[in-house]
């Protein structure tokens, strides 16, 4: 059974997707909504909305230990351990009271992961 997308994170891609449209459209040029095509949603916000999918139905929405080293392609736990203190990790990573180790958000590798994916196609 697929988990539902959370309604922020899409929120948030329409957002993302509308002031891309804004951006191409130039702000000192007026496009009416007849002549104005349906908004296609760039490469990284279908790429990162599909493995957030992904990686919230295997994880939820919390990411931590070798799950999160692996998904941020460390080698190994020291390494994340080294980035951690020379705070070099490429998503926001926080403690959780109670709890040992790092944590992230789901949400947030998945657009990592996308930006790093799309980036090494240019």
């Amino acid at each position: 059974m697929k988990n539902m997308v959370d309604k922020e994170f899409v929120a948030a891609l329409a957002r993302a997707l509308s002031l891309e449209l804004r951006e191409l459209q130039g702000t000192s040029v007026a496009v009416s909504e007849r002549e104005a095509k349906p908004a296609q949603p760039s490469p990284q916000a279908v790429l990162s909305l599909l493995l957030y999918e992904e990686l919230q139905e295997r994880y939820g929405p919390l990411m931590s230990g070798m799950v999160l080293v692996k998904a941020l392609g460390y080698g190994s736990a020291d390494a994340f351990r080294q980035a951690v203190s020379r705070q070099t990790v490429p998503v926001a990573v926080f403690p959780i009271a109670e709890r040992r180790g790092k944590f992230a958000l789901t949400r947030d590798v998945a657009l990592w992961l996308a930006e790093q994916r799309l980036a090494g196609t240019n």
